[in-house]
């Protein structure tokens, strides 16, 4: 159309130096109209982003909260049994965190790069994204803590375990050692004798155990 306009102005047609002008304005008209496009479509893009990242961290700060919650449980079982159970648990939770981090990543990846689309939001953005980095880092020092913690009580429901085997063989053991009745003859008391290094023997292992 630009070309057109040129031939009819440059070829003497009276009305060429209106269409040039008309096509001047037409230009200029398109040109404020894309830039208008351009800032709109950012404008739309930079909302997307916004409200996705909004939504994501929202959803895991909540699941952050929940596995501290979990990682903040003072139950240590009733016994060594019932604890082997509970560090099972324990490391579903410590998967779960691990495989969660990705999460966490993709929700910081897209936090920089609304900031370095210089979002008007800027501030709030990077607000939020510090608090939910404290919230992770919490949750994970709450993790290593519970592990620690579950490792100790382990070894105390450990011990009350093998040291209540051990007063259980060793009443065993007392009863073997009562006074023993008064022999019939040589087989009896070789039997009876028997018995009782037996139950000497137990007691030496018993007491290596201690």
């Amino acid at each position: 159309m630009g070309h057109v306009a040129q031939s009819m102005a440059s070829g003497g047609h009276p009305e060429g130096a209106a269409l040039v002008t008309r096509h001047d304005q037409l230009a200029g008209s398109l040109a404020r109209l894309q830039r208008l496009a351009a800032s709109r479509q950012a404008a739309l893009m930079e909302s997307v982003c916004r409200l996705e990242y909004l939504a994501e961290s929202a959803e895991l700060e909540e699941w952050v909260a929940e596995q501290q919650a979990a990682a903040s449980s003072e139950d240590y079982g009733q016994d060594y049994e019932h604890l082997l159970i509970l560090r099972y648990k324990f490391e579903e939770l410590r998967h779960r965190v691990e495989s969660g981090a990705e999460r966490f990543n993709q929700c910081e990846e897209l936090a920089k790069k609304l900031v370095a689309s210089d979002s008007p939001y800027i501030a709030d953005i990077e607000k939020r994204q510090e608090g939910l980095g404290e919230s992770w880092e919490r949750m994970v020092e709450q993790i290593q803590s519970r592990s620690q913690r579950l490792a100790a009580a382990g070894e105390i429901h450990r011990f009350h375990r093998d040291a209540g085997d051990l007063l259980a063989r060793a009443g065993e053991r007392r009863a073997h050692l009562a006074p023993p009745p008064t022999p019939r003859d040589l087989r009896a008391a070789t039997a009876l004798l028997r018995d009782h290094d037996a139950a000497e023997n137990d007691m030496v292992s018993i007491d290596a155990q201690t």
